[in-house]
């Protein structure tokens, strides 16, 4: 219903939004839940849609250390090696690289989506990689990285 409702209205492109119709569907699924109008839609998932240029400050003022820089950039290395690029094979080798480093996933998985999306909270991460490709990721990781190291 979602996703036909929205490229029927015209709605994102009124908006000034560039989107995929091939992944709306799997856009809207994602964030449907936190979406009751179509105009949530736009603020739920404008991460999808335009690269994050604000950081939750909260996150990165609890989170960011020392470390994280070079975490991330392990991360990003590992992610720019998965092949295929689908959901699973990221959190395979996300999980992967992080028990190799000796990191926990839970203390570094939401600066992980910070970098990524701009957000504190939000859909599964690993799904919402594989929506946005590899070239993405790794280039809002290496901005987020940048951000943050100035």
């Amino acid at each position: 219903y979602w996703p036909g409702r929205c490229q029927r209205s015209g709605f994102l492109q009124s908006a000034g939004i560039a989107f995929e119709p091939q992944k709306l569907p799997r856009i809207v699924a994602l964030v449907k839940e936190r979406s009751y109008f179509v105009n949530d839609f736009l603020t739920q998932a404008a991460f999808f849609f335009n690269d994050p240029t604000q950081y939750d400050e909260a996150v990165l003022a609890k989170r960011w250390n020392e470390q994280s820089a070079g975490i991330l950039s392990g991360w990003k290395n590992s992610l720019a090696a998965t092949e295929p690029f689908l959901a699973a094979d990221i959190e395979l080798a996300s999980k992967t690289y992080l028990e190799q480093a000796g990191i926990p996933i839970g203390q570094v998985l939401q600066l992980f989506r910070v970098m990524i999306t701009g957000a504190a909270a939000g859909p599964g991460m690993f799904e919402i990689c594989e929506l946005l490709g590899k070239e993405t990721v790794i280039k809002r990781l290496e901005n987020g990285i940048s951000h943050q190291s100035k």
